[in-house]
């Protein structure tokens, strides 16, 4: 006797109307879509959390970089610091160099280094317990900095 067990027929064995049993079949219709309005709430809300980019697959960017160079660091050789870069970039232009001991600038020097001629050196007079310092250019853009001796001590107080 299935027909017994269901709610509806046990309703209106009761002597339920039809209205009643109406009213509580659109009242679970409210529930459900309450329940379904909450959990989608939820579901955005807690999604909010984790990092997500539009669009999906974002656009490839090609960037600009500088050249590079090849360098050994600076070297002693005889009574000159030397510092002898070779372009690794297919990049032509003007490699400098700016020399300092300390702070103080000493000398500026420039070549121009392309794939027919990659290398270029440059060269300072050495004083020996003097600490210096080599800052590569390619085309007006800081590239690297080289050192050769023992810094100066340096006191916060000054």
């Amino acid at each position: 006797m299935i027909w017994n067990s269901s709610p509806f027929h046990k309703k209106v064995a009761r002597g339920i109307s039809t209205n009643t049993l109406n009213k509580d079949v659109l009242n679970k219709d409210v529930l459900n879509k309450k329940i379904l309005i909450v959990s989608i709430l939820l579901c955005a809300s807690l999604s909010s959390c984790r990092f997500t980019t539009f669009p999906l697959i974002p656009e490839v960017r090609k960037g600009t970089f500088p050249a590079r160079f090849n360098s050994k660091g600076i070297t002693l050789e005889g009574e000159k610091l030397q510092l002898e870069v070779t372009l690794a970039s297919p990049l032509p232009g003007y490699a400098s160099v700016i020399w300092y001991e300390n702070d103080k600038e000493m000398a500026r020097d420039s070549h121009y280094v392309d794939t027919v001629d990659p290398q270029a050196t440059f060269d300072i007079p050495y004083q020996k317990d003097k600490y210096y310092r080599a800052m590569l250019l390619f085309d007006k853009t800081v590239l690297r900095q080289f050192e050769y001796g023992t810094p100066p001590n340096l006191s916060l107080n000054d």
